[in-house]
């Protein structure tokens, strides 16, 4: 199992890597050109404007730990995407503050910081830490690794997540949804 998961950490950091530079090879470069030996100076590259989003909003799910125990998940995704083109691939950054335990009578929080990629398709992948309270020790971090698929029905964003925490103590399967609404929904259809 541990193999397995360094693979498949190994092979998402690979597509990470092979994704940047793609899009780093598509990127024009100045020509300076001479003209009876005198240089003429670079023509400047002008950059396409950055679209930015904020594609925040409720969430919920349920976790599975490791002794086989389901706890349901409520909290907050706070997203930004950026993109180049108003198509895609987007950026994405994702902080997460989610509470677990409630049907026992526990208020378990955690948080977790996620880099990733969403692609024109609506699917998206990403790693990042996670720290969460509670448990024998107090407190414990973990890397996650989250892949899904972002749905879009006029306007709403609603992803589908599926994540592996992993740390010494053993591993945690989550499945989140939820939903987010940008602020201007004239602007949606650049963000699809």
């Amino acid at each position: 199992m541990r193999f397995h998961l360094r693979f498949s950490c190994a092979a998402l950091l690979a597509a990470l890597v092979c994704s940047a530079a793609s899009a780093a090879a598509q990127v024009p470069r100045d020509t300076t050109l001479q003209d009876s030996g005198t240089a003429t100076p670079p023509i400047p590259y002008e950059e396409a404007p950055v679209r930015q989003y904020d594609l925040s909003g409720p969430r919920l799910g349920a976790s599975i730990l490791a002794d086989g125990t389901v706890r349901t998940l409520f909290g907050w995704h706070y997203e930004n995407t950026a993109a180049a083109r108003s198509r895609g691939p987007w950026l994405v950054v994702e902080r997460v503050l989610l509470f677990n335990g409630i049907e026992q009578r526990q208020f378990l929080p955690s948080g977790t910081l996620v880099f990733g990629i969403r692609l024109p398709n609506g699917f998206e992948f990403g790693v990042g830490p996670s720290l969460s309270l509670g448990g024998q020790e107090g407190w414990n971090t973990a890397v996650v690794i989250a892949a899904g698929r972002t749905f879009h029905f006029d306007g709403v964003h609603i992803p589908v997540n599926l994540a592996l925490a992993t740390n010494q103590y053993g591993q945690r399967f989550s499945v989140v949804t939820g939903w987010a609404i940008r602020d201007r929904p004239d602007d949606w259809h650049h963000h699809r």
